[in-house]
């Protein structure tokens, strides 16, 4: 759910920061990377923009963005939104 959505996204960040400090080598930079990769996956899989956090994005900017982290009933909500939506134009011809 959200929590465990913003505790990714805090992971994140960390991942970020440790990967923009200095004196990081290549082969940690590429682990940190790869490490975030698989945090973002599992984000988009939950339905969060993950490209806010981007590998191109740099902490000081991601660190701007507040996450857009449907809950449940958000979801549900916009499920149904989309179904009226669907199931409107066919009343019109009934």
């Amino acid at each position: 759910g959200g929590e465990e959505a913003q505790n990714l996204v805090n992971q994140l960040m960390s991942l970020k920061q440790q990967a923009e400090s200095t004196g990081i080598t290549a082969a940690e930079r590429n682990k940190l990377s790869n490490q975030a990769d698989g945090i973002r996956a599992m984000l988009s899989q939950m339905g969060v923009d993950a490209s806010q956090y981007a590998s191109n994005v740099n902490y000081d900017t991601a660190s701007q963005v507040a996450p857009t982290i449907r809950t449940l009933g958000g979801q549900q909500l916009d499920l149904s939104r989309q179904s009226q939506e669907f199931n409107q134009p066919l009343e019109c011809y009934g």
